[in-house]
């Protein structure tokens, strides 16, 4: 399992989003301002950063990135397997060669996209 695949499984059981940046670098829900998610602080240096902030913004857009994720992979899937298939009758047809012309680094691209897909599904 892939720390995307397992945030994945873990979206139901989350805190729904979405999350906004609160004060002193925290992500909390919108609504209740006391309902912290974390605080991107490092407490060892004493002082808030650029660093502290970006945390706080990745931490924040997680649940619709996941969201995305969530909605977009079986797209994804869908079209992989249709690529993989039109492959497939290409490499049987007589004029093969011509289509590997007009689609240069197609089966590497596919190689590329299904690799992300099974990282996605945690290995699947």
């Amino acid at each position: 399992m892939t720390i995307l695949s397992a945030a994945l499984e873990a979206r139901e059981k989350a805190t729904k989003g979405p999350w906004v940046i609160g004060g002193s670098y925290t992500v909390r829900t919108p609504l209740l301002s006391n309902d912290w998610i974390c605080r991107t602080r490092d407490v060892r240096h004493g002082h808030y950063d650029i660093e502290d902030n970006a945390n706080a913004v990745v931490i924040a857009a997680a649940p619709d990135a996941l969201d995305w994720i969530a909605k977009a992979l079986p797209w994804i899937v869908e079209k992989a397997g249709e690529t993989k298939e039109l492959l497939k009758r290409i490499r049987t047809e007589e004029d093969a060669g011509e289509w590997n012309k007009e689609i240069p680094g197609l089966e590497e691209d596919l190689e590329t996209l299904t690799a992300l897909i099974a990282q996605a599904e945690g290995g699947k």
